[in-house]
């Protein structure tokens, strides 16, 4: 994941934010944002929705918070309401929140 999106988004310094769930979906959220984070060219934002996590995801949420990684846990609406401008300004979207199947 980290290689396509730095093929598609090439430009430095391009802001990242991903939306995560307390599934697996959102612990292999958690892996890309944190190999995204390594990357120099990608600045990410981890925004958590929901609350209560287990196993998997769990590990990689306690990698995200050693390695750094800033967490915004939205558990109501005013929390948010006030993710939502980094939502909005972010040049990427990357979406762990629900699976195909």
């Amino acid at each position: 994941m980290q290689h396509e999106i730095s093929l598609r988004f090439q430009s430095p310094a391009r802001q990242i934010v991903v939306l995560c769930g307390k599934g697996n979906n959102g612990g292999d959220g958690l892996v890309a944002a944190r190999h995204l984070r390594r990357s120099s060219s990608h600045h990410g934002s981890f925004i958590w929705l929901g609350s209560g996590i287990t196993r998997d995801p769990a590990v990689n949420f306690e990698r995200w918070r050693q390695a750094g990684g800033e967490i915004l846990v939205i558990e109501d609406d005013a929390a948010w309401t006030a993710a939502l401008e980094r939502v909005a300004t972010a040049d990427v979207i990357l979406d762990a929140l629900l699976a195909p199947g």
